[in-house]
């Protein structure tokens, strides 16, 4: 009977000691066995590279996220992602470091844009400058010794005496009397003052002064045209009335005369620099000193002449109906005008 051959397990290897003490003691020459020392952990493939990665994205987490900020790239990077840095903020510098914009020049500030928001151009673009413009005026008054003449105020008077003359010399060609022109405008002038000063303070009561004269502070501007002829025009119809005159053939006399008078009048805004209209840099833009101009326009330097423009079409209506017969219908030129 065969026996059976008992089969041999290879012997284990040797392991080399790696702990402290094994070291020592070989290096004193004490016998170590290798059954005390612990044998290596078997090692499988893999298991170093995820150790790797785990390490590495410990140490991502405690650097915190890349020191800058997420750009589009054209291709892709590792440690690409869209937080900002936690780097500090750069030393704010004190006030006396700061650096201050540099002085401009008087003619550069006029023209400059502002920087604060955006504005409506117009239709033009607002860093443009005219090429020519009209200029404003060097003061709003005249002086005579110790006496201040506005401007304002000698406009409105050459408009009364306009009117009465080309009033008067209409009136007389129908057969009327010229004295009673005198007499209808010696009431209907302070009653367009008193008219024209009561539609201002019911328009414009916040650019009163706010003092117990505010109100009759006439020499500081504040007269509304339309209230004016409203007043002035009712005051007329009630002296003639009283003469006992023919108020429709009367009214058509005076209507072209109250458009030339209402075109000389408005010469008064160009020296007080008001009733302007939006920005323009066309050739007959007016030009409007800071002080004048609306808060949201300040950067603007030339804008429409509004009264210019009402100026010319008072005149275009005055002469046209002036060529007409005066023995036409009554009312037919005052109802034009209206």
């Amino acid at each position: 009977m065969r026996r059976r051959r008992r089969s041999r397990r290879p012997p284990l290897p040797r392991v080399r000691a790696t702990t402290r003490s094994a070291r020592s003691g070989r290096r004193r020459g004490s016998p170590t066995r290798a059954s005390s020392a612990r044998p290596a952990a078997p090692t499988f493939p893999g298991r170093s590279a995820r150790r790797r990665r785990r390490a590495r994205s410990t140490r991502r987490a405690r650097a915190g996220p890349p020191s800058r900020p997420a750009s589009r790239c054209r291709r892709p990077r590792p440690r690409h992602r869209a937080t900002r840095s936690r780097s500090p903020p750069p030393p704010r510098r004190s006030p006396a470091t700061r650096r201050r914009p540099a002085a401009r020049s008087r003619a550069t500030a006029r023209f400059a844009p502002s920087r604060s928001c955006e504005q409506p151009t117009f239709g033009c673009d607002h860093r443009a400058v005219a090429d020519a413009f009209i200029p404003s005026p060097p003061s709003n008054g005249l002086h005579l010794g110790p006496f201040f003449f506005h401007a304002y105020g000698l406009a409105y008077v050459a408009a009364v005496i306009a009117a009465v003359a080309i009033t008067s010399r209409r009136w007389r060609a129908v057969g009327g009397d010229p004295k009673l022109v005198q007499e209808v405008a010696l009431w209907a002038f302070p009653a367009g003052l008193i008219g024209g000063r009561l539609y201002f303070l019911a328009t414009s009561w916040n650019e009163v002064p706010p003092h117990w004269w505010g109100p009759f502070a006439i020499w500081r501007g504040g007269l509304g045209i339309w209230g004016g002829i409203a007043a002035g025009t009712l005051v007329g119809i009630w002296v003639l009335h009283r003469r006992r005159a023919d108020i429709p053939v009367f009214l058509d006399a005076a209507a072209p005369a109250l458009l030339v008078a209402q075109a000389i009048g408005r010469v008064g805004n160009y020296f007080n620099q008001e009733l302007f209209g939006g920005p323009t840099t066309l050739p007959w833009g007016l030009e409007i000193d800071p002080a004048h101009r609306p808060a949201r326009y300040a950067s603007y330097a030339t804008f429409h002449p509004t009264f210019l423009y009402e100026i010319v079409w008072n005149l275009l209506l005055a002469f046209a109906p002036a060529r007409s017969s005066c023995e036409s219908t009554p009312l037919t030129t005052s109802s034009a005008y209206g």
